[in-house]
């Protein structure tokens, strides 16, 4: 489980306006792909700059703004 990873386990902050997106590169004109929910759990792999990398429960791999994310409780 996700949760039992200290600083590992990060989710979706529920209180934004609008879903977040993965983007392909750590930067801010890099494409986004994917919509991510609010409340969804995800694995830190990296961390760069304003950016975290992280592995969904399906796979899928990708950088989000880290002022979009807390670490699970």
């Amino acid at each position: 489980m996700l949760s039992q990873l200290p600083g590992k386990c990060w989710v979706v902050k529920k209180d934004l306006s609008k879903s977040p997106r993965l983007r392909d590169l750590p930067h801010r004109d890099a494409q986004p792909f994917k919509a991510v929910s609010q409340g969804e759990q995800m694995l830190k792999l990296d961390d760069k700059g304003d950016f975290l990398k992280v592995k969904l429960s399906d796979d899928t791999e990708g950088w989000i703004f880290v002022d979009q994310v807390q670490l699970c409780d």
